[in-house]
């Protein structure tokens, strides 16, 4: 198997600018007190001993609180960690391996090895390895008798990054051998990926009504179980494999729009497993393929919670914000391709910040490209109730809220690698690396700014690889040009006090959507039409109370001008990025564009569709374009009214 990047220690990731104060807003909102507001990831949760919920939740949640709790080195969230672990470490035994004795399920299982060994990274605590081993070794003895069931099947090698790790910390070849089980017992998302048979969105292969009818029927039999004390039988082999290949069950766990996302990065793992480069390609080829289908302006398929075609009204979930951008996380660690580079920049910048609220108090559990409200109105989704377009504590299903704490963290911890020779800086945003061998700085407003420079404070002789983003105008080493032609990335030597600068893309251009829509970028931030709202209380003690967010005018229906794949921009204003990054009410960054109204683009179902192929254009007028991450109502893909169309 070849060498794989490695990401640094936290300590050696000193993050700052806007990305300190966004993981700062979050430690103070709901990643820091949410213990108190949602029990299944405090006190009663099964993990730490409660008589709670014992599956997925509690290590959702420590699977993102030990990246933000060390990279802030803040203390009441480093003791909320330590006491995790602490408990999780207590709970080995012999018959589920490790974890709450309730819950046979290998998932949630897997979401705690990430946890353990983002922990061990930054600690070196000499109880995770051989912890993780003897887990490994349990599984190896169990897998063929208790395969992969449900969920599991679907998420098959969501635990490969600890398992990569424990391979290369201890040579255990039983390991490797492992993954190639777990891969087997698995769905075969390889041949779901190569032959893709999901043209359609979900509703045309599974009814709607059944769905409803059925979770209406079963959801109180499900939650007696689960908060159930006993302990539950295993069930045999076969039993499983009826179960999983149940077509039912099989088209639920195929459409489900966060195992898409898992899943992409899964061909991936055993291609580098085996060294087949038709299978690391494939990953590529899947979200290439999904996306032609189902994709939205945000860089991910509809999702909510299946997936359900090209729509611009179409719901993402945000548990498939936080994995689809962790997928593309570890392709960039493990291929050094831009490909994923620039997925995971748009994801983070865009997508991420749009399910919160500014202060990261309340989230959503499905946001929308044109976003026309976030009430309790019912709209077209396939399968959430009508709290899902809110921003609350747990909207809808709690699964986003044990969720949402991943995303920011690690981004950050993706901000440098090392292969023992080099430092890569393949992603980018304001902050300090500090290892033996260098400190660098890398100072920048991006993405709200044009320029990425690298101040070497110390290095020696230091190689360091940079990546080159294809809307990159401009490279720099000491004021000296650097020929970036044809490259996706520069390999320098560094010394104390170098200069390492990029300069980029300062204009904004359209972008064509799936579903023939455009929408607008500058470098990796999309922007949107801003519409006017006001919030509306519903329940709960603020700041963390459930609210809605109405809009206060029916200017929803205007596109922009483009002129040479441009819009037509009036003014520009630029402001300095403060405390709160996505500021709702002013935006680092914004454009006045001439647009023109359009007659027959109407809601529908309480959503605003795509619009019209054929757009009866009405009035001209000026409209805003902010970053689609300070919005909590807009429309992000727009009718294409390229002026040479009408004229």
């Amino acid at each position: 198997m070849k060498p794989q990047l490695k990401k640094l220690p936290y300590k050696a990731i000193k993050v700052q600018g806007w990305l300190k104060n966004q993981l700062l807003l979050q430690a103070q909102g709901l990643s820091g007190n949410i213990q108190n507001l949602f029990l299944d990831v405090g006190s009663s949760s099964a993990w730490l001993g409660g008589k709670g919920e014992a599956w997925e939740r509690g290590p959702y949640y420590l699977d993102g609180i030990v990246p933000l709790a060390f990279l802030l080195n803040d203390k009441p969230l480093l003791k909320t960690v330590f006491f995790w672990v602490e408990k999780i470490l207590e709970s080995k035994n012999s018959q589920v391996g490790f974890g709450p004795l309730r819950n046979n399920d290998y998932w949630p299982r897997m979401v705690v090895q990430k946890a353990l060994i983002s922990f061990y990274r930054t600690t070196s605590d000499k109880r995770i390895i051989p912890f993780l081993l003897d887990y490994y070794k349990f599984m190896s003895n169990e897998i063929n008798k208790h395969p992969l069931y449900f969920w599991a099947a679907a998420r098959s090698l969501e635990g490969a990054e600890a398992m990569f790790e424990v391979y290369q910390e201890t040579g255990q070849k039983f390991v490797l051998e492992l993954m190639e089980k777990l891969y087997g017992y698995g769905y075969d998302w390889s041949e779901y990926f190569s032959d893709f048979k999901f043209l359609r969105p979900t509703s045309k292969y599974i009814s709607r009504p059944l769905i409803k009818t059925g979770k209406y029927l079963f959801e109180p039999i499900d939650n007696l179980i689960k908060n159930s004390q006993k302990i539950p039988p295993k069930k045999t082999p076969a039993q499983i494999e009826r179960f999983n290949n149940f077509g039912l069950v099989k088209n639920l766990m195929l459409t489900h729009g966060v195992n898409i996302a898992m899943a992409y990065k899964y061909p991936l793992y055993y291609g580098v497993l085996k060294e087949r480069d038709d299978l690391i390609q494939l990953a590529k080829k899947g979200y290439q393929t999904v996306m032609k289908y189902h994709g939205l302006c945000v860089g991910l398929h509809s999702s909510d919670e299946h997936i359900m075609g090209v729509d611009a009204a179409g719901g993402v979930e945000l548990c498939t914000v936080m994995e689809q951008a962790y997928t593309f996380e570890e392709g960039l660690r493990l291929t050094k391709d831009n490909f994923y580079a620039d997925l995971v920049e748009y994801i983070v910048f865009n997508a991420m910040p749009a399910t919160f609220t500014q202060d990261m108090t309340a989230h959503q559990y499905v946001q929308q490209p044109n976003q026309i409200a976030a009430d309790r109105k019912p709209r077209q989704f396939f399968d959430t109730n009508r709290e899902a377009n809110i921003f609350g504590v747990e909207p809808n299903y709690g699964c986003c809220a044990a969720n949402m704490h991943q995303g920011f963290p690690k981004y950050a911890e993706n901000l440098a690698y090392t292969d023992g020779e080099r430092l890569y800086f393949l992603v980018y945003a304001p902050c300090e690396i500090v290892t033996d061998q260098a400190k660098i700085i890398e100072n920048t407003a991006y993405p709200f700014d044009d320029k990425i420079r690298f101040e070497v404070i110390e290095a020696k002789d230091l190689k360091a690889v940079f990546r080159i983003p294809k809307f990159c105008q401009e490279a720099y080493h000491n004021d000296k040009k650097i020929d970036i032609k044809d490259k996706d990335k520069i390999e320098l030597v560094l010394n104390s006090n170098d200069i390492v600068e990029l300069r980029l893309e300062d204009e904004i251009r359209a972008f064509s959507s799936p579903d023939g829509s455009l929408s607008f970028r500058k470098n990796n931030l999309l922007f949107c039409m801003p519409l006017e709202w006001k919030e509306r209380y519903v329940r709960g003690q603020r700041p963390y109370h459930y609210r809605e967010y109405i809009r206060t005018n029916d200017g929803y229906n205007y596109s922009p001008i483009i002129e040479k794949g441009k819009p037509i921009i009036k003014d520009k204003i630029s402001r300095r990025v403060g405390r709160v990054p996505f500021d709702r009410e002013k935006p680092p960054l914004e454009y006045v564009v001439s647009a023109r109204a359009i007659e027959n683009w109407k809601i529908k179902y309480n959503s605003l569709p795509s619009p019209p192929k054929n757009p009866i254009l009405s009035e001209e007028r000026d409209i805003r374009l902010v970053p689609y991450g300070c919005s909590y109502l807009r429309v992000a893909q727009f009718a294409d009214l390229r002026k040479e169309r009408f004229e």
